[in-house]
């Protein structure tokens, strides 16, 4: 009886690239394409030089993926019922290298067009004026039937649900569906028959007549547009013949509204809005006053907004507007965090390092703060300890003291996985809130086994002038590192003029932005001692903005070959002075209103300059050319270009050691900027300012953005009991929407650009802090144009506003520059409130970590303030039906056919050996929430562990 037996053979496979098939494809609208399938993935870099085909047409190749093997896409002017042959070359390769050591040759069929239609435009919403027209493209369909039917207003929200397939598969409807039933929901269509040219493979332009199809009175409303043609698929879309524009901002618990004329441009007042949840309950209704505002209320909690319809009882009109993505409007937002809610608080956690080894401990400070900014009353909260994946590793109570602060230590056992672990402070309980977080990493690194330094290094050079210093290493034991390689290179960094004592004073020209290239020494030895000479010349003329920062990274490789880098500053003064340029204090100025600078020239350590000096001043008015382009794609783009025009100016004296006055009347609405340069040095100051009478004005404005409206405050930063003035930019003149915002709506007003700019002013309050939002919408007349571009534009920008006295200023002194190993010195901290005085009731929190653990992530010293008084997001959905405007045409259109943060210290993460080493031990030190005394100070003693390196005291 035979038997079965089990063999086991190992068989070699060699991977082989070949070809495997070709073909094209055909859409009814676009361009032809023809593919390429191979066995592997093809190297990119060649395909383009190693693939032809006969007859000649010029085609372009990008990537066909799919993950059972590799292929290319030709795109390009193939005809269609043409046959190329496709000519693959020998030498080309796949992505492993592999070669196709054979030439291929293919015929491929370029495929007919299979019958289709579409409606070439975006969008719904078309204004009732001309003919109406739409613009439909059809191919292979000589006969296209047109129907547009009335949609009733109890069931627009069934067909806006089907039109964005939010329902079922089954109930809802796309491109191409069949068998819908959208009829049913509708009443009578009238129908047109239109026919075509016969052309083969051609795309036929149907301008399309709506007027056709409605009654010879005409009417208004929203109608379902359905275009059939045989063996093509059903194109529908739902339209809106009317006049009203909607606009709409939500709140937590209700939509504010805002309606308008399309054809005036104008708020539209009297209109009934009401809005739908997507069970089609109605949710509220509303009258907009003669500003066109309305306010819709829900209960966020139960109902779901979706659908905003708004009639006008006087004559019929109708309109609707989803509330979707696909009409929300893109704002830019310019913080992840939103606003707190009166009763809420929110925490700030660090530790005293970002990355840490297995075993460590780790110092974790928690500050509570609601949105006052005062502490809130002591409860409990958790502390959890969130792994790479997600889940908690462990949960620690912490109670808060009555300034808001709670501390514990983590240790990290060594079992747990190296990654990025999240601190979360929270709520008890499974569904508890969060109140903030930290991120922390767990690696397995050594630090560097020699101390690297840059000595010798100059603190100031002039241009032309050779930066020399030396670069040393040693071993952490103490030994010269002799022998090593080392390099050096310098990288150049504007570096602003800020001299002590002239605050008030702007310095440099920000036109000026050369970028010098980097200089290298060349690699060599350390000797014997450990040092090696570094020489690097400097450019002899520079002409930057201001002062210069030359970084000089020094590198000295281990014997195992990792880098460990040391890095100074040299600052480099271009000029032999500075002027220093005093501006007015308001940054929009009246116009005719007199304007002084003064203006000072500065040497660079600080000092007036001891002679006189004559200063020429140049006033240019800023402004843009804009020119309407159409790009190949056939869209048209709006491209600008900033011109400035000299409108004055004049000599300036600059006596010894004083000011210079220069005085201008403010001139015209718009945007200056005035130069003051000195010839013979080169040194310069350019300011910018802006005249604004408060009163519509016109102005050229950079019009690349034309949805675009830009926000100019007054002030970068206000106090309670300032006055905020705001100009608005706007690419056109208009109807303007403003509100004032933070989590809901504080103010809305609607005024009238009579020409591009305007200005509004509010009251600023210390329940604005940290900011408040302003939001601008601005619309123009929706009428035939020859050019179809935006008919809204939109802006967002915040109002900052920061109390002073929530700011404290923290001095830390180290009893002396130099520490020994094992010592226990005081550290003093002296602790002021704004005015000056010692914060007697307070704590700190010293903190003194090995500044080379700090560097290996680019540790940020933690601040509190900054955290709390960020600039925060409302979050508000903004939607409106301008995106989705159909153009308006005249009474004709012509058819035709057709993991480390930073940047200098990134690279030393790469650097990490992922070799455990216990015998180095990082140094971090903490004193938590330590009283001070009746004069803001206290002296926290640190005693410090065998240690050799430098420490970074943080409080």
């Amino acid at each position: 009886t035979p038997t079965a037996a089990r063999t086991d053979t190992l068989l070699p496979v060699t991977p082989v690239f070949r070809f495997s098939e070709a073909g094209s494809v055909t859409p009814s609208f676009g361009q032809p394409e023809i593919y390429l399938e191979f066995t592997q993935d093809v190297d990119l870099r060649l395909a383009a030089g190693c693939i032809a085909c006969e007859p000649p047409a010029a085609f372009t190749v990008v990537p066909r993926q799919h993950w059972w093997r590799g292929g290319l896409t030709l795109r390009g002017d193939f005809a269609v019922g043409q046959t190329y042959t496709v000519v693959v070359a020998p030498r080309l390769r796949s992505a492993e290298g592999h070669a196709l050591d054979r030439e291929v040759r293919r015929a491929v069929f370029i495929r007919p067009r299979a019958p289709a239609t579409e409606i070439a435009v975006p969008g719904r919403y078309l204004a009732p004026e001309g003919a109406l027209i739409v613009p439909v493209l059809a191919v292979n369909t000589p006969v296209i039937v047109s129907s547009l039917a009335p949609v009733l207003p109890q069931n627009l929200v069934q067909l806006a649900m089907r039109e964005a397939e939010q329902y079922a598969n089954w109930y809802a409807w796309g491109e191409g569906r069949e068998g819908d039933a959208a009829g049913e929901l509708t009443g009578p269509a009238i129908l047109r028959t239109n026919r075509l040219a016969a052309v083969r493979d051609r795309e036929q332009r149907l301008a399309l007549r709506l007027r056709d199809h409605l009654p010879p009175e005409g009417a208004k409303g929203v109608f379902l547009l359905r275009i059939e043609a045989e063996k093509a698929a059903t194109r529908q879309r739902l339209v809106c013949l009317s006049d009203i524009g909607l606009a709409a901002r939500r709140e937590p618990e209700a939509l504010q509204v805002w309606t308008t004329a399309l054809r005036a441009g104008r708020a539209a007042s009297g209109c009934e809005v009401s809005l739908y949840g997507r069970n089609n309950a109605l949710l509220d209704t509303a009258v907009t006053d003669q500003a066109g505002l309305a306010r819709l209320g829900f209960d966020p909690a139960r109902d779901q907004p979706f659908l905003l319809v708004a009639q006008n009882p006087a004559d019929g009109d109708m309109t609707f507007l989803p509330l979707t993505d696909a009409t929300e409007v893109e704002s830019p937002a310019t913080a992840a965090r939103g606003f707190l809610a009166p009763a809420a608080c929110e925490a700030y956690l660090f530790t005293e390092r970002d990355l840490y080894r297995h075993g460590e401990k780790a110092f974790v400070q928690a500050l509570l703060r609601q949105a006052d900014g005062r502490a809130p009353a002591p409860f409990p909260t958790v502390l959890r300890i969130l792994k790479p994946d997600g889940r908690c590793f462990t949960t620690l109570p912490l109670m808060a003291d009555a300034r808001g602060a709670a501390t514990t230590e983590v240790t990290f056992p060594d079992y747990l996985p190296s990654g990025t672990y999240t601190l979360e402070l929270a709520l008890p309980g499974a569904q508890g809130a969060r109140l903030g977080h930290h991120a922390v990493m767990l690696e397995a690194f050594v630090p560097p086994q020699i101390r690297v330094s840059l000595r010798d290094l100059p603190a100031t050079l002039r241009c032309g002038d050779t930066l020399a210093g030396t670069l040393a290493a040693e071993h952490l034991f103490g030994k010269p590192a002799a022998g090593l390689a080392a390099e050096a290179q310098l990288l150049w960094q504007a570096l602003p003029m800020a001299p002590g004592g002239w605050d008030d004073y702007v310095f440099g020209d920000p036109e000026r932005r050369p970028a010098p290239a980097a200089l290298h020494a060349p690699r060599q030895r350390l000797d014997g001692e450990g040092r090696a000479a570094l020489a690097l010349a400097l450019p002899p003329s520079l002409r930057p903005a201001a002062r210069l920062r030359a970084l000089v990274q020094g590198t000295v490789f281990e014997a195992g070959g990792r880098g460990v880098t040391a890095r100074g500053e040299v600052t480099v003064d271009p000029y032999p002075f500075y002027l220093g340029v005093r501006r007015p204090a308001e940054a929009i100025a009246r116009p005719g209103s007199p304007l002084t600078f003064r203006v000072a020239a500065v040497n660079p350590d600080g000092t007036r300059l001891d002679r006189a000096v004559a200063v020429t001043a140049v006033v240019e008015q800023v402004s843009w050319i804009s020119n309407l382009r159409r790009e190949p794609s056939g869209r048209y783009e709006w491209s600008s270009e900033t011109i400035r025009t000299p409108v004055g100016g004049g000599p300036v004296l600059l006596p010894a050691a004083e000011d210079g006055v220069f005085t201008l009347a403010a001139p015209n609405d718009g945007d200056y900027e005035i130069t003051f340069a000195e010839p013979a040095s080169a040194a310069a100051t350019r300011c910018a300012f802006t005249s604004g009478s408060g009163e519509p004005a016109g102005t050229p404005r950079d019009r690349s953005r034309p949805g675009h409206v830009e926000l100019v405050f007054d002030k970068p930063v206000y106090q309670p009991g300032d006055l905020a003035r705001v100009q608005i930019r706007a690419p056109f003149a208009g109807e303007a929407w403003i509100t004032l915002q933070r989590d809901r709506i504080i103010e809305s007003r609607v005024i009238t650009l009579k020409e591009n700019t305007a200005e509004v002013t509010w009251p600023v309050t210390a329940a604005l802090a940290p900011n408040a939002e302003v939001a601008v919408s601005v619309i123009r007349p929706a009428t035939a144009e020859t050019v179809w571009s935006a008919h809204r534009a939109t802006g967002l920008a915040p109002l900052r506003v920061q109390p002073p006295e929530r700011k404290l200023t923290v001095s830390v002194v180290p009893p002396a520059a130099a520490w020994r190993p094992c010592d226990t010195l005081p550290v003093r901290i002296q602790v002021t409130d704004a005015a000056g005085a010692g914060a007697a009731e307070a704590d700190v929190t010293l903190l003194a970590v090995d500044e080379g653990i700090c560097m290996l992530t680019d540790f940020r010293t933690p601040d509190p303030l900054a955290y709390f008084q960020a600039v925060r997001a409302g979050g508000l959905p903004f939607h409106d039906i301008y995106r989705q405007l159909m153009p308006v045409t005249g009474a004709t259109l012509n058819g035709e056919a057709s993991h480390t943060a930073g940047d200098a210290a990134a690279d030393l993460l790469k650097r990490l050996n992922p070799v455990a080493a216990r015998r180095f031990k990082p140094v971090a030190l903490w004193r938590a929430r330590v009283a001070l005394d009746g004069t803001g100070g206290a002296e926290i003693p640190l005693a410090l562990p065998e240690f050799a390196g430098e420490l970074r005291l943080m409080a």
